[in-house]
């Protein structure tokens, strides 16, 4: 098989796991961060330290950019607030599977939805043309639009500018994206299968069956269609968080 998955009644990770996958995780980050300024370096020294330092975002040129829109903090706010609940909710539970599903919420809500989005707000309020890293996913209709507009817009401007970009013109679409679906399962195969010490193909399968969603979307109606998405979103994802 090309992964193992296991549920045991206790989900704790070694112990090693976590310090591991936050090194590793700031290691991929900054790596990408630096390509990606370097890539489009065309602003002062002062612009690149705060694009590096300060925004979590990983689109150069909506940075360097200049914007006046009115800003909306509520958002961001509230998903705050709702990861905040939910955290205090998990010394109540007994269940370890459900702990660490709802640990897994509450973590999406107080950074990407959270911290994140105000991250963006407050650089929109300093006139930059960025956008929050989540834009509303749930809204999506199809696996195009959840993982091109709407999941993880960090990684997504980093891996079409890095990666997709260059291979299109040479290899296709189809190649540059099953390049980049590739690109993200070993970088997740990286920030959690390693720390972990197991469960090794299991991300790269998850992203290999996006690819496939998305190819079946785009070559049969019969699956261009919103529920087809989140079962292949969802169904899967035991192999993506093993």
């Amino acid at each position: 098989m090309l992964f193992t998955l296991t549920l045991p009644i206790n989900v704790a990770p070694p112990q090693h796991a976590w310090p591991l996958r936050i090194l590793y995780t700031f290691t991929i980050y900054t790596a990408l961060k630096l390509a990606t300024w370097l890539a489009k370096a065309n602003g002062n020294w002062v612009s690149g330290l705060n694009y590096a330092t300060m925004w979590v975002g990983m689109n150069p040129s909506d940075f360097l950019q200049s914007r006046n829109a009115k800003i909306d903090y509520r958002s961001g706010a509230g998903f705050l607030l709702a990861g905040t609940c939910l955290t205090m909710a998990l010394s109540s539970l007994q269940d370890d599977i459900f702990r660490a599903l709802l640990l897994f919420i509450s973590m999406l809500f107080l950074m990407h939805f959270g911290l994140l989005d105000l991250n963006a707000r407050f650089w929109q309020k300093m006139g930059r043309d960025v956008k929050p890293i989540m834009n509303a996913p749930w809204k999506a209709r199809s696996l195009s639009e959840f993982w091109g507009r709407r999941w993880n817009m960090a990684f997504r401007d980093s891996a079409y500018l890095l990666l997709f970009k260059p291979m299109v013109k040479k290899y296709g679409a189809s190649t540059a994206a099953f390049s980049v679906f590739c690109f993200s399962g070993l970088i997740h195969e990286i920030i959690m299968s390693v720390p972990a010490g197991g469960g090794y193909g299991g991300p790269l399968a998850y992203f290999i069956v996006q690819f496939l969603g998305l190819y079946l979307q785009k070559s049969h109606s019969f699956f261009n269609s919103a529920w087809v998405s989140w079962v292949f979103i969802l169904l899967p994802l035991p192999m993506l968080f093993h």
